[in-house]
């Protein structure tokens, strides 16, 4: 297998890329945890508004410490929610590199919540029900929007991730985490909608001697659509030690752009044909050299 990483390019009169992270490891890993975190202050929205109205406080956050490697898996509790209509409820969770999951949208909507505790995690053998009373219990992370759903600045552009792995599985674990909240601006029922207990978040991380990350990032930032773009890519083990053997290839849409072999502890650099305006999907491959094992995650 080999280490993956996704970076998304919006060309709209521009080409932008985001950073994100992954990881190889060797088959002496260590996973530790879940180790929780928590923000007991309630959070809270006003339903009724036409448009997606950020809810108090916008975001909340938890910063996370103490943690080694990289994230293995992720999961939210939602405490003690008490809503008008639990339907006009959106909630996004990003990472301390901006990437993220939305946990629940569009569920529920026109029935009321009443002291309700949802659990999401990639554990759960069902979603949130969409056209029900909703229950305390465990679920996957839902989206049941046919739209993109609206969250003011400063959130983040949303992904396209689904589940937790997709999102979070092989970036690293410490920094600032934030839950966005918004009343969506499409309910049924009016009125106040409160996590009146914050929210619990849960990290488990697996690390070893041999684990690495790997990142890529725009040489130009932002780049003019139509014109030859550059990346630069960096192996490093999570001392920040560059990596010096292994293969690193570059794709972008599917396509194989780039390839290079023999890594020396410098960036690897590609350029990109120019792309035109659109989203365009940018893949750093890593495969590594004898020094590590088989890489984690997809």
């Amino acid at each position: 297998m080999s280490t993956r990483i996704w970076a998304l390019v919006a060309a709209c009169l521009s080409v932008i890329a985001l950073v994100c992270w992954s990881s190889a490891e060797a088959a002496a890993a260590i996973t530790k945890g879940p180790v929780q975190f928590s923000d007991g202050a309630p959070v809270t929205a006003v339903l009724g508004s036409t448009v997606p109205t950020a809810a108090t406080p916008y975001p909340s956050s938890i910063m996370v410490s103490g943690l080694s490697g990289v994230v293995s898996d992720v999961s939210v509790d939602l405490k003690d929610i008490t809503a008008a209509d639990f339907g006009g409820l959106d909630v996004l969770l990003v990472s301390p590199e901006g990437l993220n999951l939305t946990l629940v949208s569009d569920v529920g909507r026109g029935w009321s919540a009443e002291h309700l505790n949802l659990t999401l995690s990639d554990s759960a053998s069902q979603p949130v029900a969409v056209s029900a009373d909703p229950v305390s219990g465990n679920y996957l992370a839902t989206n049941e929007g046919l739209t993109p759903d609206g969250y003011p600045p400063p959130a983040p552009p949303i992904r396209e991730a689904t589940s937790f792995a997709a999102a979070f599985a092989n970036t690293k674990p410490n920094g600032s985490w934030s839950l966005y909240v918004v009343a969506d601006g499409d309910t049924i029922r009016n009125g106040p909608a409160v996590i009146q207990g914050g929210w619990n978040l849960r990290i488990t991380t697996v690390t070893g001697p041999d684990v690495t990350t790997t990142s890529v990032r725009s040489l130009k930032n932002p780049s003019i659509a139509g014109v030859s773009v550059g990346y630069a890519v960096t192996v490093a083990d999570l001392d920040g030690r560059a990596v010096t053997e292994g293969t690193v290839i570059l794709t972008v849409d599917g396509n194989q752009v780039g390839f290079a072999g023999g890594l020396n502890g410098a960036d690897v650099t590609f350029i990109v044909p120019p792309l035109d305006e659109g989203s365009h999907r940018v893949k750093a491959t890593y495969q590594p050299g004898r020094a590590f094992g088989r890489a984690a995650g997809p």
